[in-house]
């Protein structure tokens, strides 16, 4: 038994929706209900009837004129447990209302408290919209809640129960708060509108939550809920949609055709405007599609810009006051050029929600994957949902029809199989202890008639706390329980990503379900899947599946918040750790199979009787990667570029994609991304293949790339421009961009003192043939620089370096650098040109790298400030990370000033000290130069300020 206080006033997420906030609807509404002439219904007007509750003069009653208080009694007959005859709503002139003197207060003294509108006293039309909207504030409540319920009846007062609608709890302790329902025409014999105002007792709301069994509810016996400010007022009725479930098109030429109803019945004139808006939440286009008519339907095609997604704004105004909005979220995506079996990519989706039901096959075809988890239990599920020719039957044998491979997720048990086995409906594991038990009541037709095809069947749907001791007992038991319908079982568990892997659930017949929380990071996802392929029992029995290992990502950001920069950040980041987790089981001894990458909750329903499944936009990134990565290969990650991710991918041998648009197989490609956050975007410099490269973005957008001249040569490059967001190139070169970024001197660092430094220039060959050809070393040096100016202070032997490599041999070519003591340390730009003889003759080649000139162990940081008075003083703070104590002169030369010299004196290992240097005639923009000198050495590190 378990005592509950009862649900929690939550505040919800704010949305332009269609519902109107009560202030904005009364400026749009202010004297309007008479404009429409007196030949026209009551009901016409925009506000059709508003209760301020100052009845002191007219009305000698306890209640409002026209309301009734609705409490059990026996006399009326009312049966209405819950709401005792002792509490009675009342007008109350004492205290504080939100307008005038006058508000409807709600108390109790234990129970719930209602006053209903008597059946008749507010007459509408039936194919109309309307809101309406109250001022609400409670006192005294520690439990109980205070709401709006709005129903419509027939022409006999019977209640239409699928027009009931139901405000947010309200619970706020004296301050007023606004809350507002729309009821939708959608009942063509609706004739009256009745309102309640509630104060609801835990117990109450719970009976409407059949979950909530067996529980002692607490409850108020003081305090009280107040009403003012009532209002009922017409909306325009608007419709905006694809026309397709989901609302993802799939199409290589034409944009979406959005499908648009304007239609309002006040008699006023309105204009209806309709604006999209790109995942930035840039403006993409605008048009008035109606100007003082009263009725618009029609299709409108937006010019967009490319593929992705997109929202759609259709706002209704009178006399430039806004009286209406409809949202549309939609993506608009590229036919996939390939689809691959086998693939790693996954999505959720429900058909136990029926309008996620009805969007389900359309989202997962969309999303572009192979491999789906469809929720088919959750607590309203029904014996009839479960059986042969059912709407969810038809789905699923539609979906298996397209050969997508299908996994179960048994979210939540049924209620009256709940109270069978005497559980919590989230106990699923619970109920499969008995192979025989109750639960084959509910699963034994989905067994029979699926458990040949459908082979992963995941058990409950929230991370689970138990220990993976106990699961494992009861993973095997439920396996035991599925197999004399599914050969070879796999029995799924989610599992919490902030908890340490249990290596007892790595076994053979178990899939362990990751559950990210957003927290972690693209490297976690690698460091995730090493501890699980370590730790993995592989099965010995091919009637035994291997162990499965499952990441579940869902969007990082609500799109019914807002979006734009932070919502595409997200996408961006979702996006990295996605391929970060592909990257890792895929480049794993473990079969990628043996992996599932899955998608959740990629969409949201929006609110009201008409509403719609909206896709985010990360169903379209999905699309993108299961597309572009299913049935690759992980083959290599380079390190050409600092902070630069630069992931190379080939084709899967034992899989055959089907072949691009062109008819050609790409030979490979690449995915890059900035892997520190950047301001500014970095370009890369690199000849990827002899042609053309693809670059595609995660939208599915695609760029065609030509080579350009580089350089002052005119050295043929692919320019790429990076930033966070990944990029996919396709008819990438492989061999080639592994050979240039093979490249680099051995070691990768150069040291600030004088004399010659011994390096070595590495080439390896990845190609399975010899290949041959010449390396120039033109930077450092000037030789690239269009002047022809020479710096003579670097001196490179040899310069040219021939080679000649025998299939995936690597050699060291030895090179001898010098350079001048008074060299500016820092990073300095490292340019190789290339002349290569391989499956090709390629023309020559530029590789860019960057090479750091510094001082090993020690650390010199400067700046500069400068004054009222024009002095800059420059402040250099040297650290000391070598083993040994340290000493050092400091000497700071300026423009046409003499030199300063400091000292520095036994600086300890770890330890720092500062140095300040002040000079007087220095300007804006000029440098100032530090060098540091370690004492009875060679060595000197040179540093450069600006003049601030």
């Amino acid at each position: 038994m378990r005592t509950r206080r009862g649900p929690q006033p939550r505040h919800p997420r704010t949305a332009r929706l269609g519902i109107l906030s009560g202030a904005a609807l009364l400026l749009a509404c202010g004297g309007l209900a008479q404009t429409a002439g007196q030949s026209r219904p009551i009901a016409s007007g925009r506000v059709v009837r508003a209760f301020d509750f100052e009845e002191q003069d007219f009305n000698p009653l306890p209640v409002p004129l026209g309301w009734i208080r609705a409490q059990d009694d026996p006399a009326v007959p009312r049966d209405r447990p819950g709401f005792p005859l002792w509490n009675g709503g009342v007008l109350d002139y004492q205290s504080p209302a939100y307008s005038g003197t006058g508000s409807v207060k709600l108390p109790t003294n234990g129970g719930s408290t209602s006053l209903v509108l008597r059946y008749g006293e507010l007459s509408i039309f039936a194919n109309a919209d309307y809101i309406v909207s109250a001022r609400v504030r409670t006192q005294g409540l520690m439990h109980a809640n205070a709401r709006l319920i709005a129903t419509l009846l027939d022409q006999q007062g019977n209640e239409l129960e699928s027009s009931r609608s139901v405000s947010r709890p309200i619970r706020n302790e004296g301050q007023w708060e606004q809350v507002a329902i729309q009821v939708e025409g959608l009942e063509p014999n609706a004739a009256f509108m009745r309102i309640e105002m509630q104060l609801l007792q835990p117990e109450q709301q719970a009976q409407e939550d059949e979950r909530e069994r067996f529980t002692v509810w607490e409850q108020d016996f003081e305090g009280a809920a107040w009403f003012d400010n009532l209002i009922v007022a017409q909306l325009p009725r608007l419709e905006l949609t694809t026309g397709t479930p989901g609302n993802i098109i799939i199409d290589s030429q034409s944009p979406p055709e959005l499908q648009v109803l304007v239609r309002d019945l006040t008699g006023q004139d309105i204009r209806a405007t309709i604006r999209i808006f790109d995942v930035h939440a840039n403006l993409v286009q605008s048009e008035t599609i109606s100007d003082e008519s009263r009725r618009v339907q029609r299709h409108w095609s937006p010019q967009l810009p490319g593929y992705g997604w997109y929202r759609a704004l259709l706002e209704v105004d009178v006399d430039q006051q806004m009286v209406g909005v409809r949202t549309l979220d939609f993506i608009w995506a590229s036919p996939q050029q390939h689809r691959h079996a086998g693939g790693m990519f996954s999505i959720d989706a429900s058909i136990t929600e029926p309008k996620q039901a009805h969007a389900a096959y359309s989202l997962v075809r969309g999303s572009g994957v192979d491999r789906a988890m469809l929720r088919i239990w959750d607590h309203e599920t029904t014996q009839t949902d479960l059986l042969p020719n059912s709407m969810n039957d038809g789905i699923i044998s539609r979906l298996l029809g397209e050969k997508i491979r299908l996994g179960f997720m048994l979210g939540e048990l049924p209620d009256p199989l709940a109270d069978l086995v005497a559980v919590d409906t989230h106990e699923v594991l619970e109920a499969f202890r008995d192979p025989n038990g109750d639960w084959t009541q509910w699963g034994a037709e989905t067994l029979d008639q699926y458990g040949q095809r459908v082979l992963t069947w995941q058990f409950g749907e929230r991370p689970t706390q138990e220990p993976g001791s106990k699961l494992v007992g009861q993973l095997q038991s439920a396996r035991e329980s599925l197999r004399g319908f599914v050969p070879g079982p796999i029995a799924a568990v989610p599992w919490p990503v902030d908890r340490t892997l249990p290596p007892e659930l790595a076994v053979p017949g178990v899939a362990l379900q990751v559950i990210d929380d957003n927290t972690t990071t693209p490297r976690a996802m690698g460091e995730l899947v090493d501890q699980w392929t370590s730790q993995r029992t592989p099965s010995d029995s091919s009637d035994t599946p291997e162990p499965k290992l499952g990441m579940t990502l869902h969007p990082m950001y609500d799109l019914r918040e807002q979006y734009g920069t932070q919502a595409w950040s997200a996408v961006g980041a979702l996006a990295r750790k996605a391929i970060s987790f592909w990257w890792a089981a895929s480049a794993s001894d473990v079969d990628p199979q043996d992996f599932e990458l899955r998608l959740s909750n990629a969409w949201w329903v929006s609110p009201g009787k008409r509403g719609q499944v909206m896709p985010a936009p990360e169903l379209v990134v999905w699309r993108t990667l299961a597309s572009h990565l299913g049935g690759r290969d992980a083959s290599q990650e380079l390190d050409l570029i600092p902070g630069v991710k630069m992931l190379t991918i080939t084709p899967r041998t034992q899989h055959t994609a089907e072949p691009l648009a062109d008819g050609q197989e790409s030979r490979g490609g690449m995915i890059l991304w900035l892997d520190e956050p950047t301001v500014d975007p970095v370009t890369l410099w690199l000849p990827l293949a002899q042609n053309s490269v693809r670059v595609y973005d995660i939208l599915g957008n695609e760029t065609v790339i030509e080579p350009s001249p580089m350089g002052n040569v005119g050295v043929p490059a692919h320019k790429i421009e990076l930033t966070r967001s990944p990029i996919i190139v396709e008819d990438v070169n492989i061999q080639l961009v592994q050979f240039l970024a093979g490249l680099r001197l051995n070691p990768d660092t150069l040291e600030a003192r004088s004399g010659i430094h011994k390096h070595a220039l590495s080439i390896t060959n990845p190609w399975p043939i010899p290949i041959s050809g010449r390396v120039y070393i033109v930077e450092p040096g000037g030789y690239t620089s269009r002047m022809g100016d020479i710096d003579r202070t670097w001196e490179i032997l040899p310069r040219l370096l021939e080679f000649s490599l025998s299939p995936n041999e690597q050699r060291l070519l030895p090179v001898d650098i010098a350079y001048s003591l008074g060299e500016i340390a820092g990073e300095k730009e490292l340019v190789f040109d290339v002349e290569l003889k391989a499956d090709n003759d390629y023309p020559l080649l530029r590789v860019q790298r960057t090479i750091e000139l510094e001082l090993p162990g020690i650390e010199m940081n400067l700046s500069a400030k400068r004054n009222e008075a024009g002095i800059t003083v420059v402040t250099a703070t040297v650290i000391n990370h070598r083993e040994n104590d340290e000493q050092f002169e400091i000497i700071a030369i300026a423009p046409n000033e003499p030199r300063i010299r400091r000292s520095i004196n036994a600086l300890g290992p770890g330890q720092s000290t500062s140095r300040q240097f002040a000079f007087a005639r220095p300007e804006p923009g000029e440098r100032i130069i530090v060098s540091l000198l370690p004492r009875d050495t060679a060595t000197r590190l040179n540093k450069a300020v600006g003049v601030p």
